[in-house]
């Protein structure tokens, strides 16, 4: 099988992350290596600079895309839902509601 691009990795990425316990990226790789079958040529394969596998290039931009959104966000970090109020002033209401001058 050929070195899966960072998009196809990212549901298996998840998958290793589904037990809620903390995992090294080291830990992540091998457990996808194993799920996409790849033979250790494919394993050891550089990318053009020679300073990085193509294997960890994929898995590391997988990480970086899936940590920008709500699955590898941790939940602090966020962002907040719209809050509704009942009988507040919403945001549309605000956007036309004149402000006072002083």
């Amino acid at each position: 099988m050929a070195i899966p691009d960072y998009q196809t990795s990212m549901l298996p990425f998840l998958q290793c992350l589904a037990d809620g316990r903390e995992h090294a990226l080291a830990e992540i790789r091998e457990s996808l290596a194993t799920h996409f079958s790849l033979a250790d040529e494919e394993l050891e394969e550089l990318l053009p600079s020679g300073n990085q596998t193509v294997f960890e290039n994929r898995i590391g931009w997988a990480r970086t895309y899936l940590s920008t959104t709500r699955f590898g966000c941790p939940k602090w970090a966020r962002p907040k839902p719209r809050q509704h109020y009942e009988g507040g002033v919403g945001s549309r209401e605000a956007r036309h509601t004149p402000r006072p001058r002083d």
